[in-house]
């Protein structure tokens, strides 16, 4: 067994511990087999040197005060909690047996004539209601395609949240049409029959005695309608309020938002319209007027050449602006004896220094410190190949730090300034190296 092989079960049979208790178990006997090598010992005779791993990874836990034969302990509550999992799932089975049997009585027991030509009628109807719901979305795909290529035009990252909101209250929107031509079309069929003479008479003769009985499909289908539309629209409600009140408060502080206002408070008044809508088809008999929709449709037009007319003023910048928050630097030396140095880091600079010499490398390393605690570096080495790893540590800014940031960007708003603020918890990495070590970077 080789290095790499052993020190990676050691690592899988010691997953108990701690991620930092492992790293420092792990980096010790990579150590003492890099010793071992050094003086002349393979990697396979360095691995034997410790004798059984299962011994060895039970001597460790030990030493930590930790029972072995855990993972055996984990298998028998497993099975124990499989066990009772099934208990559960007969229990259930047999209470929704039952429900169904007293559902099945109470449909029977129901006023509707149930044939097989009404459930083929049905079913028909459910085949040609779904072809005509997937031709209801291309009209939903157009006016989402339309709404994502408006925001587009808004800095960044303002635009990727106005597209992220915009298709999700489409598609909601594309979901309640879906629910509501649903309960326009199969609401008939669990309707009370009211055709038959005899039938009505007999029901006002009943009704002085004892109360008319619910039907059952309407009333679920009344249940799954609010659990499913009406009651999360209440909290799509309060979250679009909250936007409207948020929009105000930074009217108020003098951001120029009176676009996002109008497209936030239309679209409060079109959920609130539609949540009313819904919950008169299922519970009310209200007549539910249109106005609300017009005005909704109005403001959300004007919203638009608002918002349009303000992203055209401003102006974004890659950077930060000046003299915001106090940088921090730290300079890492490597040097580089293998064929390449990867760095696996998404954002960094390379500057070609020929005053180096060749292998040497500097890496200058800027940060801010009121977001960033700190900064690990570490390098492993793989097929002829060193990897820098470069790790920050996020610290979670102070009272007067975070006052700080909002008003300098409340104050950049107010003059049509956007800034990278992501580059606070950023890092600026630069790496110099001479023209033939330069080429080894990746």
């Amino acid at each position: 067994m080789n290095k790499k092989k052993f020190l990676k079960l050691l690592e899988e049979k010691l997953n108990i511990l701690s991620e930092e208790e492992r790293k420092d178990i792990i980096n010790e006997y990579k150590d003492t087999i890099e010793e071992k090598v050094r003086h002349g010992s393979s990697e396979e005779e360095a691995v034997a040197d410790f004798g059984s791993l299962e011994e060895l990874a039970r001597e460790i836990l030990k030493a930590y005060k930790i029972n072995p034969d855990y993972s055996k302990k984990e298998e028998s509550d497993l099975k124990e909690i499989v066990n009772e999992g099934e208990n559960l799932i007969k229990k259930s089975a047999e209470k929704l047996s039952k429900w169904t049997k007293e559902t099945v009585e109470d449909f029977k027991n129901n006023d509707h004539n149930w044939t097989l030509e009404t459930i083929f009628e049905i079913i028909i109807k459910a085949i040609i209601l779904l072809i005509a719901l997937g031709f209801l979305r291309i009209p939903f795909y157009f006016i989402e395609y339309l709404g994502t290529g408006i925001f587009e035009m808004a800095f960044s990252p303002v635009d990727v949240i106005l597209r992220v909101i915009w298709k999700c209250i489409i598609g909601l929107i594309y979901f309640l049409t879906c629910i509501v031509i649903a309960i326009i079309v199969f609401r008939p069929y669990v309707s009370s029959n009211q055709k038959n003479p005899k039938k009505k008479i007999n029901q006002q003769n009943e009704e002085q005695t004892k109360p008319i009985k619910n039907n059952v499909l309407l009333e679920i289908l009344k249940a799954f309608a609010f659990i499913f539309a009406v009651f999360p629209l209440y909290f799509v409600d309060f979250g679009c309020y909250v936007a409207v009140a948020l929009c105000i408060f930074l009217l108020i502080q003098g951001v120029p938002f009176i676009g996002p206002l109008f497209i936030s408070l239309s679209i409060s008044i079109f959920f609130t319209f539609l949540t009313n809508l819904i919950y008169q088809l299922l519970y009310g008999k209200k007549k539910t007027y249109c106005y609300s929709l017009i005005i909704s449709a109005i403001l959300f037009v004007s919203g638009c050449f608002f918002t349009i007319s303000t992203i055209s003023k401003f102006e974004t910048y890659n950077n930060l602006p000046n003299e915001t928050f106090k940088q921090k630097q730290i300079r890492i030396q490597e040097k580089l004896t293998e064929d390449k140095l990867i760095i696996p880091y998404w954002n960094y600079t390379k500057q070609e220094d020929n005053e180096l010499e060749d292998g040497n490398i500097e890496i200058t390393i800027d940060y801010y410190p009121d977001f960033i605690k700190d900064i690990e570096n570490y390098t492993t080495n793989e097929n002829n190949k060193k990897y820098l790893h470069i790790e920050k540590h996020y610290k979670n800014p102070t009272k007067q730090t975070k006052k700080q940031l909002y008003h300098m960007i409340i104050d950049e708003l107010k003059e049509y300034h956007f800034y990278e603020y992501s580059d606070l918890s950023d890092l600026k990495i630069t790496i110099k190296a001479n023209h033939n070590t330069i080429e080894k970077l990746q």
